[in-house]
């Protein structure tokens, strides 16, 4: 069987795909990170990115226990360099484990969002457009 033929029959979505890879051997990264056949690599980037973001939030319930307002009041980078949480109206400093609450639930909103991302199959350039700014702000929580 080819390939295409085993994506196409088994998975319904490029994210089922992802995580199958996933469960089958999560230490094979550079098979999870395989572009399919006749997978648009748009797609592909997006569905990861999903899945990332998927993956990170139940890191953060594990984290809520040793990282809390009294023991992490902010998220900083360096001793003097504190980041700003942009969900709010006005940017402003929130707790660690708030900060990575509030940026992956934005993240989590824009990727599922039916006015950025009408469809998982094609993605519209303004789609694209919208993933490397979710990828800085997700990165900025490590």
């Amino acid at each position: 069987l080819s390939r295409s033929f085993c994506f196409c029959a088994y998975f319904t979505s490029p994210f089922q795909y992802i995580q199958q890879k996933i469960r089958a051997d999560y230490t094979d990264i550079e098979g999870i990170l395989e572009l399919p056949p006749k997978i648009d690599v748009n797609v592909w980037n997006y569905e990861h990115l999903r899945q990332f973001c998927n993956q990170l939030n139940e890191l953060c319930v594990m984290l809520q226990p040793e990282c809390n307002a009294s023991t992490c009041d902010k998220m900083m980078a360096t001793a003097s360099w504190i980041f700003l949480c942009a969900v709010h109206k006005e940017p402003k400093e929130c707790c660690a484990i708030d900060y990575i609450r509030h940026t992956l639930d934005g993240s989590t909103n824009i990727l599922n969002s039916n006015r950025y991302f009408p469809s998982r199959v094609n993605l519209k350039d303004s789609s694209v457009a919208k993933l490397p700014s979710t990828c800085r702000r997700v990165y900025r929580i490590f």
